[in-house]
């Protein structure tokens, strides 16, 4: 899976549980509590450094792909 892809998915799935309620539109996503919990997400696996230094590299390019969305 690419950055972008890894990124698109935790964004999408953290999407789902920050869901807000609009009066006009119904449940709406919340792209912007999405991305910030995605991006809390891949800092929490980042902080225990028990990935290869090849993984690390990856996280931090699914970071860059989580604050371009």
């Amino acid at each position: 899976m690419t950055p972008k892809e890894k990124a698109e998915m935790l964004v999408e799935d953290f999407a789902k549980e920050t869901m807000l309620w609009d009066d006009f539109e119904g449940w709406v996503d919340n792209i912007v509590a999405a991305k910030s919990c995605a991006l809390i997400a891949v800092d929490e696996i980042l902080k225990f450094r028990v990935w290869p230094p090849c993984e690390e590299n990856y996280l931090d390019r699914v970071k860059e792909e989580i604050t371009k969305l």
